[in-house]
């Protein structure tokens, strides 16, 4: 299965992307024992978000590209933009205590998804593109 849409950067529409991808995940995966649905809701809205608030700075009407691919073990997510890159190595780690605000988004879609990767396309546009087997024990990581 493999479904584009296009979204603009306005906080109003993480809920139709997070409706689309549970859309998609009910039709490639119909049991949810894992509670993989949960997680990969979780990292798209982290990393729309991330898109929103900091490669277009807070403005709603930029656009933001969705994919989804998804067949019986993996569920891939992209989401493409045309704001300011992100450099995953300059993410500072999210610090627990309390003091500093931030690091936490990274942290978040890292821990809810198998692989996370960043990208520029063909195009120049700037994206995440997010992993989630079914059964991560019995991947490969090919």
């Amino acid at each position: 299965m493999h479904i584009t849409r296009e979204f603009s950067s306005d906080p109003g529409d993480l809920s139709a992307m997070r409706e689309l991808l549970r859309g998609v995940f009910h039709q490639a995966w119909p049991s949810d024992e894992g509670g993989h649905l949960e997680k990969l809701e979780l990292a798209l809205q982290e990393a729309a978000s991330n898109i929103m608030r900091h490669a277009y700075g807070g403005e709603r009407e930029r656009r933001i590209e969705l994919t989804i691919d998804a067949d019986a073990e993996t569920i891939q997510i992209e989401l493409l933009h045309e704001g300011e890159p992100f450099d995953a190595s300059q993410a500072p780690p999210p610090v627990f205590d309390g003091s500093r605000e931030g690091g936490f988004g990274c942290f978040m879609i890292n821990a809810s998804v198998d692989k996370v990767e960043y990208l520029r396309d063909l195009r120049g546009r700037n994206g995440v593109r997010l992993w989630k087997h079914r059964h991560p024990d019995r991947y490969d990581g090919g």
